[in-house]
């Protein structure tokens, strides 16, 4: 009988399937014995739970229902608080009046845990620092927990955060922030507050406190730190003022506002067309947030009209670079607009026509300085005109000042403003200036001592005025000086005195000489000829003569 071989790899397959067997069922055993181990440990860990959730209960519960002066911390991170145990924790501490931080990092803390501290924010008015860093704080837990921080709570000032992955980077960002403000002096939130009701005219949160050099030596700086708005403050409320409507006035002083703050606030400016006043006496602004505001002021903000920055960290030479733009701000529109390129001499600006008043706000004399002091180094502007503005005699004697060193202005209309006895002061510089062709000084209020006789007197050596329009003024006795002037003076060829109160001979030889003045050169050589009498009458003329 022939054997039956088996083949040569039978014996290694069986074996490998035993094999696979067994560390089958060892795999199985081993976890039939984890699942064991598993269920040991979750039944020594609620053990551990019960036990723990006791030793609160018997060790802090009766002190925090109790208001025990003595805790005034309460650490319990990394010490397995579960919901239940955050529950009764977050009951105790509704009324509690004595514990202001609470550490729970690194508990099993979930939603229901969490809602159970919000719901104990909304009494609790005494914890300042809550940390669930390491908890499992989600984002309708932290929704809920927002809700309480912008209504009802205001004194949680520190919350914690890390580690949280059940929550979003956005939700966690509103937290920190709405905790920030709670970190501010309560004045602010209340601030944020009305500013959303868009009620508000003015806002004043300066510090009460006053100065802090004014304050004891031995004040804690916390306590300092607590009542005062800092760089954070100034954001917060620049971010809210920039599309505001009604707020007029901000004042700061005294607190801890530095540049980074002062920056903030003059980037609010470029979009905010309300606010006229600001007042950050006695903070910590520096030469960075000067700077700010002057760059904002003289380029992109139009309506601020006072800033102080006095005891500040900012150089005198600063302050009046900020002077000097809050001085434009309260000028008209079309002065800052055009001051530029004055300075700078544009040639394509030849013209100037200042008649238009935005705002009720009128050119005086704080404009007729900013003019002059940019056409005494201008060699392109011919013709200025200022009707129907404020400009008195202190205006006056600055554009007189200029018209001294300047010789390419042609125009100058003052027509209807308060000039006065300002006119001395021009007329005083026509006596050097000889480029100037035409004067109006109609509606000025002007006498024979407040400029009329000067301004006669310089008719007879002035060789550039083809034009001088003095109608509507109160002449009475210089008539007689106008028209010996107009003897000499050929060049004048508009003299317009119309509206005074002078003498019908003397009104009568001033269009005589205007008239000869008006004709060709041959005609008035040979005038004088046919008429040797002419101007007899003004030789002998005298103020207070009677009238014809």
């Amino acid at each position: 009988m022939a054997l039956v071989t088996a083949p040569p790899n039978l014996l290694s397959l069986v074996w490998e399937d035993a094999q696979q067997w067994s560390d089958r069922r060892a795999l199985t055993l081993a976890e039939q014995i984890d699942e064991t181990q598993k269920e040991r440990d979750h039944v020594e860990f609620l053990i551990a739970e019960t036990t723990k959730h006791q030793d609160l209960a018997k060790q802090y519960l009766p002190r925090l229902i109790g208001n025990d002066s003595s805790l005034t911390e309460l650490d319990l991170a990394r010490s397995h608080v579960t919901d239940v145990s955050a529950g009764s924790l977050a009951d105790a501490l509704k009324a509690n009046t004595t514990v202001t931080r609470l550490n729970l990092a690194d508990n099993y803390i979930g939603r229901e845990g969490c809602l159970t501290l919000v719901r104990m924010l909304e009494q609790n008015t005494t914890l300042i620092e809550l940390n669930l860093s390491g908890t499992r704080l989600d984002d309708v837990s932290a929704e809920a927990m927002l809700a309480v921080l912008t209504t009802t709570n205001h004194t949680l000032s520190r919350l914690g955060l890390e580690s949280t992955p059940a929550l979003s980077p956005e939700a966690a960002e509103k937290l920190r922030f709405t905790v920030r403000i709670n970190h501010q002096p309560p004045g602010l939130k209340r601030t944020l507050a009305e500013l959303q009701q868009g009620q508000l005219r003015v806002i004043d949160l300066s510090c009460k406190a006053g100065p802090l050099n004014a304050l004891p030596a031995d004040s804690k700086l916390q306590e300092l730190e607590n009542r005062r708005l800092d760089d954070f403050s100034a954001s917060v409320l620049a971010s809210a003022l920039r599309g505001n409507h009604t707020v007029v006035t901000l004042k700061l002083c005294d607190n801890l506002i530095g540049d980074e703050g002062a920056c903030q606030l003059a980037f609010m400016l470029e979009s905010n067309e309300t606010l006229e006043e600001i007042d950050l006496f006695g903070n910590v602004v520096g030469a960075k947030g000067a700077d700010a505001f002057i760059e904002v002021l003289m380029d992109r903000n139009h309506h601020l009209t006072k800033l102080s920055l006095n005891n500040n960290a900012v150089s005198q030479d600063l302050l009046v670079d900020l002077e000097f733009a809050l001085v434009l701000n309260r000028q008209p529109l079309n002065l800052k607009r055009f001051l530029i390129p004055l300075r700078e001499d544009d040639p394509a600006l030849v013209e100037l026509k200042f008649d238009e008043h935005l705002s009720q706000r009128f050119y005086d004399d704080v404009s007729a300085r900013i003019l002059a002091d940019a056409l005494s180094r201008n060699h392109h502007l011919t013709s200025l005109d200022l009707p129907n503005n404020r400009i008195t005699e202190v205006g006056a004697r600055f554009l007189a000042d200029m018209l001294l060193v300047n010789t390419t202005l042609r125009h100058l209309n003052l027509h209807n403003n308060v000039v006065g006895g300002g006119a001395q002061w021009l007329a005083g510089a026509l006596q050097v200036n000889a480029t100037l062709r035409s004067l109006v000084l109609s509606n000025n209020d002007i006498d024979d001592q407040g400029g009329g006789t000067a301004l006669a007197e310089m008719l007879a050596v002035n060789s550039g005025l083809v034009e001088l329009d003095l109608q509507c003024n109160r002449l009475r006795h210089s008539g007689a000086g106008f028209a010996r002037a107009l003897l000499s003076n050929t060049v004048i060829q508009q003299l317009f005195v119309e509206g005074n109160s002078l003498s019908d001979m003397h009104m009568r030889d001033i269009q005589q000489g205007r008239l000869m003045n008006q004709e060709p050169v041959l005609l008035r050589q040979t005038l004088p000829l046919l008429y040797p009498n002419r101007g007899a009458g003004v030789a002998s003329a005298t103020p207070g003569s009677p009238t014809r």
